[in-house]
């Protein structure tokens, strides 16, 4: 699927360049042994879920150079490695176990949306935005901060609206597309004006449409 595919680059360009970082800070040019770059790697896949996801909307908007300008700029600890205990990880790849590990952090957070279903909320900005909802409270949330009793409707709204809009990147029908709309407004109104809706909705419809333009083609 197109958004794992963008998840998996951005993760391996941040995993290689973190890496490259910590090499060079050692004055060597590849790691002593497994453990050390295993228990390395860790510690990376831990700062991206901390220092990048949650910025998800300033990653989507940047090209390669800019990304790995970016991820450079990140600065990660690694005093509390202990490359002499037990050695208890498995071989560390770049695949769709280690993907599912970051999805599965994510599922537990937004332990009230559908499995995976929180990668939906990633095209909700212009709803949230347009409403007011903080950006630095959505990050709290995504770096693991417990929601309240609103938020978990608020973000289960979010989550029914952005369901709601997909079948509109690929219908044709005006007709359809018109009840469409209409089923679509109808949900947005749980939280915003009509005015607010009808400013959001090609806003989201055209975020979708972009992220999964290749596999739209396809059909």
């Amino acid at each position: 699927m197109k958004s794992k595919n963008k998840i998996k680059a951005d993760l391996t360009l941040f995993i290689k360049i973190q890496q490259n970082k910590y090499l060079q800070s050692k004055g060597k040019t590849e790691f002593d042994n497994d453990q050390e770059r295993e228990l390395v790697t860790d510690n990376i896949l831990y700062a991206f879920k901390k220092e990048i996801v949650p910025e998800h909307l300033r990653l989507n908007n940047l090209n390669t150079e800019a990304k790995e300008k970016w991820f450079n700029s990140i600065s990660i600890e690694y005093s509390n490695l202990d490359f002499e205990q037990d050695d208890i990880f498995d071989e560390i790849e770049l695949s769709d176990e280690l993907l599912k590990k970051l999805s599965d952090h994510y599922d537990e957070i937004f332990y009230f949306l559908p499995e995976g279903g929180w990668r939906l909320l990633l095209f909700a900005g212009p709803a949230f935005e347009v409403y007011g909802f903080p950006i630095e409270r959505f990050k709290e949330i995504f770096s693991g901060t417990e929601p309240t009793n609103f938020e978990v409707d608020f973000f289960s709204w979010a989550y029914d609206f952005v369901i709601s809009l997909i079948p509109l990147v690929t219908e044709r029908s005006k007709k359809k597309m018109k009840m469409l709309i209409e089923e679509a407004a109808a949900v947005g109104l749980e939280f915003l004006t009509e005015d607010q809706v009808m400013e959001v909705i090609p806003q989201i419809i055209e975020q979708i449409s972009e992220k999964y333009k290749d596999d739209l083609r396809k059909k």
